[in-house]
């Protein structure tokens, strides 16, 4: 059972946004995984899985899941970590928004590092506390910073994925 916290609701509806040029269009969204926030359609691949990655952690931090976590990390997280870092990390920076390309960059090398290390709990919650943050920090400062074009290019990174 997945608690409050850990919750998955998605909920497709439609918003107006405001783009870094001070226009406005309207774009679907739905609502985080933490289930407060509204997410630009764009952003909403990378949200969604951010919803297995919570309940992941969870198990980590019960001790439920003790299996090795290369091969999980490698094929659940590593694409994942992959588009933020060559799409939204640099355009981000190019905004001026070094503090959270620095947080994000931070963040990845010690979920990489404890994920080499088998560090179950710690790993499980690094993971839980780094989705946070993307939820709560890095996502909404990328819909309200970054230029449609980058997002078009996060939407094409993460269809490519699958």
């Amino acid at each position: 059972m997945i608690d409050d916290d850990d919750r998955d609701e998605l909920e497709p509806i439609e918003t107006p946004r405001s783009t870094s040029h001070g226009s406005s269009t309207r774009s679907p969204a739905t609502r985080s995984p933490a289930g407060d926030t509204i997410r630009d359609a764009r952003l909403r691949e990378l949200s969604s899985e951010h919803h297995a990655a919570l309940v992941w952690a969870r198990r980590l931090r019960r001790g439920v899941d003790r299996q090795p976590m290369a091969e999980r990390f490698a094929r659940e997280l590593e694409p994942h970590f992959a588009i933020e870092e060559t799409i939204l990390a640099p355009a981000l920076r190019a905004c001026g928004e070094h503090a959270l390309v620095d947080r994000l960059l931070a963040e990845h090398a010690t979920l990489r590092r404890l994920a080499a290390a088998d560090a179950h709990e710690a790993f499980g919650t690094a993971l839980h506390d780094h989705v946070r943050f993307e939820e709560r920090e890095l996502f909404p400062r990328c819909e309200v910073v970054l230029a449609g074009d980058v997002l078009d290019a996060v939407l094409r990174a993460s269809g490519s994925k699958r």
